[in-house]
């Protein structure tokens, strides 16, 4: 993945030894959390989609959302056919798509077993997550505190109900 536009976002989920050893008390048995991963998967393309919306206010409310374009940037748009100043990062689309869209050009979605990995290989996506020496950072992917609260419930909900599945009783 060197030099490749790739963004990876991790999170842990603490407890993870207090949810195996309940898992084990329960006795059950859950090969795979595949089918949690991908509604949360799901769920957060469907944030990405809501920044660029958002013009990058949705991973960063203490901002007014994405820097404004540099006034050269605003012409050279203008220049090529495009509209002014907004909306920022969509000249073409093709970003957007590759962070909101499975299996557009470009696009990372791939829920396994015990993990997730949602991005895109489109190189010029590094830049625009973390900027460079002459643009300002604008993120467009992340994990808000309500998504990572979401994700914990996707996956305690998917764990509770394979566990029923197999006859447990279990508490919500």
């Amino acid at each position: 993945m060197a030099g490749s536009g790739f963004i990876r976002i991790t999170f842990e989920i603490s407890g993870e030894e207090v949810i195996n050893r309940r898992l084990a008390s329960w006795g059950a048995k859950i090969d795979s959390l595949e089918p949690a991963w991908e509604q949360a998967g799901t769920d957060l393309l469907k944030d990405f989609a809501a920044n660029f919306d958002y013009e990058g206010d949705l991973f960063d409310r203490a901002s007014d959302g994405w820097p404004v374009l540099a006034w050269s940037t605003v012409r050279d748009r203008i220049r090529r056919g495009y509209d002014g100043e907004h909306p920022i990062l969509e000249r073409t689309g093709q970003l957007r798509q590759s962070v909101t869209q499975r299996m557009a050009p470009g696009n990372v979605f791939q829920a396994t077993r015990n993990q997730l990995v949602v991005g895109t290989y489109d190189p010029i996506a590094k830049y625009h997550q973390y900027g460079t020496s002459r643009m300002p950072p604008r993120p467009i992917v992340g994990v808000t505190r309500n998504r990572r609260a979401a994700i914990v419930k996707v996956l305690g909900d998917y764990v509770r109900e394979e566990a029923r599945r197999q006859g447990l009783q279990v508490k919500d």
